[in-house]
């Protein structure tokens, strides 16, 4: 039973995450309001605490405009009590933002933020799998240069649900699968010469994504492939560990 559970969740990845490939199209709402990409889920490869430097570049997609982010991050990594099952995770992060919108250009930075403690399943027949959750906040500050010039600022925060496992290719090689579902509360002020607008949406993302860790370097991507009200999103991380 165990291992039919397993499959199945393999099966799914699989399936969302060669998704784009067989259907481009999207669907999308009005609004502003980018899902922020989160720098999770983090493994921990030996019992001690680690950092990690990640460079992140994300991109999103909508039928009113398209956005372009690169992330510098730094998570730090340890086991949350000595020789137990929990993993503790504590990231932050700076962004630079740049979009176009039919004839206009979007400029910006965000300062992203997470938490989140996880706690590893083991299994002597099945790879390991460990549960996370946490929260995260981000803000957010854009700038698009019309005639009249609309600055926007946004913050977003929400708790983070998920879980990921482990396949060890060989003793420096790993594929680490992994989904989290992350609710977002976003709050936007927009100045349009004189006047102020208020905005405020709660939205609901289901990220499929994978790294593939080479020793102490990884390579991943993360898609949000489920966030119909906002877009689309995916991104690219490398990082290392040291």
């Amino acid at each position: 039973m165990q291992k039919k559970i397993f499959l199945f969740i393999i099966c799914t990845f699989s399936l969302f995450l060669f998704l784009p490939l067989i259907s481009a199209s999207a669907s999308v709402t009005e609004g502003f309001t980018p899902p922020a990409p989160i720098r999770m889920p983090l493994t921990l490869s030996n019992e001690t605490a680690q950092s990690e430097l990640r460079v992140d570049y994300s991109y999103f997609t909508n039928r009113d405009f398209q956005l372009n982010d690169l992330n510098l991050g730094y998570n730090y990594i340890s086991p949350f009590l000595t020789g137990s099952r929990y993993i503790l995770n504590l990231g932050f992060g700076v962004s630079y933002t740049k979009g176009e919108s039919y004839d206009n250009v979007t400029n910006g930075f965000s300062l992203p933020i997470n938490a989140n403690l996880g706690y590893r399943i083991s299994s002597n027949k099945l790879p390991d799998l460990t549960l996370f959750g946490g929260l995260y906040y981000e803000y957010s500050y854009l700038f698009i240069e019309t005639k009249e010039g609309i600055e926007l600022n946004i913050w977003q925060w929400g708790p983070v649900l998920g879980l990921y496992s482990e396949f060890t290719v060989n003793s420096g090689i790993k594929i680490i699968p992994f989904y989290y579902m992350k609710t977002g509360i976003t709050t936007s002020n927009v100045f349009i010469e004189s006047s102020e607008f208020h905005n405020k949406t709660t939205t609901v993302s289901h990220i499929f994504g994978f790294d593939m860790v080479i020793n102490e370097f990884s390579i991943g991507t993360v898609l949000d492939l489920l966030n119909s009200e906002n877009g689309r999103m995916f991104s690219v991380t490398i990082a290392q560990r040291f």
